[in-house]
């Protein structure tokens, strides 16, 4: 059984990355008197001195098992879900005190080859798979770059400032994941079909949207068009968006991005090559599946519909 002063311990280890310096120390005291601990300062060092070693001595999940992390959004941080973790990962999982965070909540801090970051905001049980994913695939990689993982919503950058994806980037957010539909034309005649995958980067400050599109072609084919779309703030003083886009065709195109109700709207590009329209319009709102997306045209008479896509959310691996 870890004792109280343990948990404490090894909670405030993570929290200082591990430099224990007096100041470091006369902190920890002060914060285990303040949770009532009756421990001598011998006793302290000497917890301390175990959870350094502990947190040193290799790669490791620490999970915050200290209130308000313990049980929020039905995260179970007991000793058979630690377990049942660790065996997710592929890497040992501790058990640990306050990591001091606690807006974050629930928070795990990762450890791989030396180095440390902090997740937090695991609200949902998606959101944890996919953050044991990521750190199963760190652990394996001794690195934080993990192809194909969607985790900068949760990680928290405690070097450069506060930044909280889910309230500056709420309005995408509804695209982070990976998305498959089927689309028809007005004419209710021509279908296409359609891939979207949606990870946040660079630590949450933008959003890129890596996408497919095939188009059934006469002699049973399919026309292949391919693009990524980078979307973010255009400063951290505005909530205003916009996007670039780069085809497979080399083209680059820049968009400004308007935020509506709870969806996105934006002027985009001619879908037909061989049509210039007076405006092109697209609309993305979310749904209980996914989301769908439209795309309006103005032949001269006002805008009208061109194409519907319902696009579902799909699973990520």
């Amino acid at each position: 059984m870890v004792s109280e002063l343990a948990l404490q311990a090894l909670g405030f280890v993570a929290r200082v990355d591990g430099r224990l310096d007096e100041a470091a120390r006369l902190h920890f005291r002060r914060f285990a008197r303040a949770r009532r601990s009756s421990a001598s300062l011998a006793e302290m060092a000497r917890a301390l001195d175990d959870a350094l070693a502990l947190y040193q001595a290799g790669d490791s999940l620490m999970v915050c098992a200290a209130r308000p992390c313990a049980g929020a959004f039905g995260f179970d941080t007991g000793d058979r879900a630690a377990a049942e973790i660790a065996r997710q990962v592929a890497m040992p999982v501790t058990r640990t005190g306050c990591q001091g965070h606690c807006k974050h909540k629930p928070v795990v801090c990762l450890r791989v080859d030396e180095r440390r970051e902090m997740f937090g905001h695991l609200t949902t049980d998606a959101d944890r798979r996919a953050m044991f994913d990521y750190a199963k695939s760190a652990h394996a990689l001794k690195s934080f770059v993990v192809p194909d993982s969607n985790v900068d919503a949760f990680r928290f950058d405690l070097e450069h400032g506060a930044f909280e994806p889910a309230a500056c980037l709420g309005h995408i957010q509804f695209l982070s994941g990976r998305f498959r539909g089927e689309g028809q034309y007005a004419n209710g005649v021509y279908k296409f079909e359609k891939e979207l995958v949606g990870t946040y980067e660079a630590g949450g400050r933008c959003m890129t949207l890596r996408m497919e599109a095939r188009y059934p072609t006469s002699d049973g084919r399919h026309d292949l068009h391919r693009a990524l779309v980078v979307v973010g703030l255009a400063s951290e003083s505005n909530d205003k968006l916009v996007g670039r886009a780069f085809t497979d065709g080399g083209d680059m195109h820049d968009y400004e991005v308007e935020c509506r109700d709870a969806g996105l709207e934006f002027d985009d590009r001619s879908p037909d090559h061989g049509t210039v329209w007076k405006r092109v319009r697209k609309v993305l709102r979310p749904t209980r599946e996914g989301y769908e997306e439209w795309l309006y045209v103005d032949r001269g008479d006002g805008l009208e519909p061109y194409y519907r896509i319902a696009m579902e959310r799909a699973a990520s691996g």
